[in-house]
């Protein structure tokens, strides 16, 4: 096994990521289709008229935790990126809206500093946003953390 995979393991063991599992706020996919460095885990989302009660993402962990996963929101019955259509919305000009944006990077990544290719590609955030600079003490709860928040602000409309 990656030693990577194995740091993951961890992390997914943990009683910081149980505890939201245990909420119901977040949790791990296993699907033999989706192949690692590729994870499936899904967030939950507030009620809004025709949309889930969660989004599944498909992550890719490679250099976890040194670097950020990256990856988007995933259709849970294919396990492939989700069709911009069925996306979560936020309302215009929002922070959600951004980080949801499927004009950036053909929609691949989220436009945010916890995703490695966002991240790679702004180095200017790092000075911008300290609090939310990835680095490598951190874990996929914080990062599960930060798009449940996401999820539950005033921002998200729905799909």
């Amino acid at each position: 096994m990656d030693p990577t995979q194995r740091i993951l393991i961890a992390h997914l063991q943990t009683p910081e990521f149980l505890a939201g599992s245990a909420q119901g706020w977040w949790g791990h996919v296993i699907d033999e289709r989706v192949a690692w460095p590729h994870v499936l885990l899904w967030v939950a989302a507030p009620v809004r008229p025709g949309a889930p009660a969660r989004f599944h993402v498909r992550l890719n962990f490679e250099q976890y935790p040194t670097q950020p996963p990256t990856g988007n929101i995933a259709d849970p019955a294919s396990t492939e990126l989700m069709a911009f259509a069925q996306r979560p919305k936020g309302r215009a000009g929002s922070r959600f809206a951004r980080v949801m944006r499927t004009d950036w990077e053909h929609g691949r990544a989220f436009y945010h500093p916890y995703d490695r290719v966002a991240a790679s590609s702004h180095p200017n955030w790092t000075a911008e946003m300290p609090r939310k600079h990835w680095t490598s003490s951190h874990t996929v709860t914080h990062w599960l953390s930060e798009f449940h928040a996401l999820f539950h602000s005033e921002e998200y409309v729905g799909v």
